[in-house]
């Protein structure tokens, strides 16, 4: 019998899974979709293809915003040689960039090579996101008054760190997560650089080290790669269906050896049964249960303080303090979640215990909203500098304390609250506010919580 190439049997395998999903689907649709809804959903595509031409027409309307954005557009192009690959290095995270299932990795059982289809499934992501883009580069020409030139150089540069990153993302999803974050902060890093200064060789340097990285990374493409977690993150992405999420009601979830608490060293040594460890480790396990709220909300509230950084100073001060309180109202709702479930719902248990236990995984949360505030204090440097930090420092720390008392009073049932102490902390989050244009309200505020001989955390805590 022919032993068939490389090509075919990988065509195999795309044309088998391709034909289980298309089934999946149909049996989804059967479900929700009947002859009254698809005559429905008709009418909307109809109005859908209507919108297109009304939406020309409209476009065409604002013919000399368009042409300042072009403008804009060829003034930062070079910056999308920085911002870019962001994109792959968050994915990194969760995605090894490359698509290779348990099926695919099988072959190489056979007389197969597994470099060939990993480099079968390279081109087949290529080829996808080409035809993408170029879909996406003609709506933009046909729809806006954009030059085709200036669309090219932006689609041609999206292409170029696609294929430039494929290689890096593959090596760092097998790294540990601070090696990630490095990654990430010091592009972001760069950014701050390049927006505030406009460095012109950035635009050039990034292309020729990601051409250089590439380079080098491919003789050791498959050293220290772990198989086994590329395959069932690559398994889960590929039959986590969204619309068959829907309709049976079931939630598609990774498997939970992918968490990114599995390579801690901690975890690997013997439990030591302290009320400290015990603490720790339950935090660890309900955090790790929200994995995905943390990374939304947390994204969220990066991105948010990211993005307002570059703006005027008073709009950066006002979103700091809205971030902070956020952030404290969703720890707040965590910390009481954390006794509304598991075993821990029905035991008594040390709740000062547990809010000391919680505070390093507060901070860890707020240093990560703090990469674009130091990338602010950097572009902004001066003498204040130190007793700004110090001031957000104390901010922090007085809330936290302020914040996860009332939810222990809460869950204590107990009614009474000290508001002189709550509307100490508001006056810490306005003098913030109000210290781009007056210094002095920084030495003036900090002061308040200092010279407070019975500060609210040091008010005993009641257990639960």
């Amino acid at each position: 019998m022919k032993k068939q190439s490389h090509l075919q049997a990988f065509r195999l395998i795309r044309k088998n899974r391709r034909k289980r999903k298309i089934d999946t689907y149909k049996l989804a649709l059967s479900v929700v979709l009947d002859k009254t809804t698809a005559f429905y959903l008709l009418i909307l595509v109809v109005y859908g293809v209507m919108g297109f031409f009304i939406a020309n027409d409209f476009i065409n309307d604002y013919y000399e915003q368009f042409l300042l954005w072009e403008e804009i557009a060829k003034q930062n192009i070079g910056m999308l040689f920085t911002i870019l690959p962001l994109g792959y290095l968050f994915q990194s995270f969760k995605q090894p960039g490359v698509i290779l299932t348990s099926s695919e990795y099988q072959l190489s059982l056979l007389p197969y090579s597994l470099k060939k289809i990993w480099l079968l499934s390279s081109l087949e992501k290529w080829l996808k996101q080409l035809i993408i883009f170029m879909i996406m580069g003609g709506l933009v020409i046909v729809l806006t008054p954009l030059s085709f030139e200036v669309v090219f150089s932006y689609i041609a540069i999206a292409i170029f760190i696609h294929l430039t990153m494929t290689i890096p993302q593959w090596k760092l999803f097998g790294t540990r997560w601070y090696v990630k974050l490095g990654w990430i902060l010091l592009l972001l890093l760069v950014n701050g650089i390049n927006f505030t200064f406009h460095v012109p060789n950035v635009s050039i340097l990034i292309p020729l080290l990601l051409i250089i990285s590439n380079i080098l990374m491919i003789p050791k493409l498959f050293d220290k790669v772990e198989w086994a977690r590329i395959t069932e993150r690559s398994d889960f992405q590929i039959w986590s269906m969204w619309f068959v999420s829907k309709v049976s009601e079931v939630d598609f979830k990774p498997p939970r050896k992918l968490s990114i608490f599995r390579n801690l060293t901690r975890r690997k040594k013997p439990f030591q049964y302290e009320e400290k460890s015990i603490h720790h480790r339950l935090w660890a396990i309900y955090l790790r249960q929200h994995i995905q709220d943390l990374f939304k909300i947390i994204g969220a509230l990066f991105l948010l303080v990211f993005v307002f950084s570059w703006l005027d100073e008073w709009v950066f001060h006002i979103v700091i303090a809205v971030a902070i309180i956020i952030y404290f109202s969703i720890a707040r709702s965590f910390f009481i979640g954390r006794f509304e479930a598991d075993l821990v719902q029905v035991l008594p248990w040390n709740l000062s215990g547990f809010k000391d236990s919680y505070f390093k995984w507060v901070i860890f949360g707020a240093l990560i909203l703090f990469i674009p505030v130091g990338i602010y204090f950097i572009t902004h440097a001066s003498y204040w500098l130190p007793i700004q930090l110090l001031y957000l420092i104390i901010t922090i720390w007085y809330l936290y304390h302020i914040t996860i008392n009332r939810a222990i009073m809460f869950l204590n049932k107990q009614l009474k609250s000290k508001l002189g102490f709550e509307v100490i902390g508001y006056i810490l989050l306005f003098g913030w506010m109000f210290s781009w244009k007056f210094k002095l309200v920084l030495l003036f505020c900090i002061v308040i919580p200092l010279i407070s001989k019975k500060w609210y955390v040091l008010q005993p805590i009641y257990n639960h």
